[in-house]
């Protein structure tokens, strides 16, 4: 049977555990491989559960939502801070406007 090869891209985090567990169980990552690709096939599909919380995490997107989260809560601030800025001018200009000049 011909053998190929096949490549994708893992986090390094995910990759260092998943050996860990690998070497716990006395198998390489190659095997693990092997044995959920013939579980795959034998089943016809995935031979387990997927969740949400299971789905590859882009460590890019990620920080790009927490750099979109960080701008909205700064753009709110500064609304914030302007609606108070204007509210503090209209009390000056009340006060300004409640002296009597005799």
């Amino acid at each position: 049977m011909a053998v190929t090869n096949v490549s994708f891209e893992m986090n390094d985090k995910l990759k260092n555990q998943m050996e860990e567990i690998c070497e716990d169980l006395g198998m390489s990552m190659d095997d693990a491989f092997q044995i959920f690709a013939r579980k795959m096939v034998n089943e016809e599909g995935l031979p387990f559960e997927v969740t949400e919380a299971d789905y590859p995490v882009d460590e890019k997107e990620e920080k790009l939502k927490k750099a979109c989260a960080i701008a909205a809560a700064a753009a709110a601030v500064c609304a914030l801070i302007a609606l108070i800025v204007r509210l503090f001018h209209k009390k000056e200009e009340r006060k300004e406007e409640r002296h009597f000049w005799f």
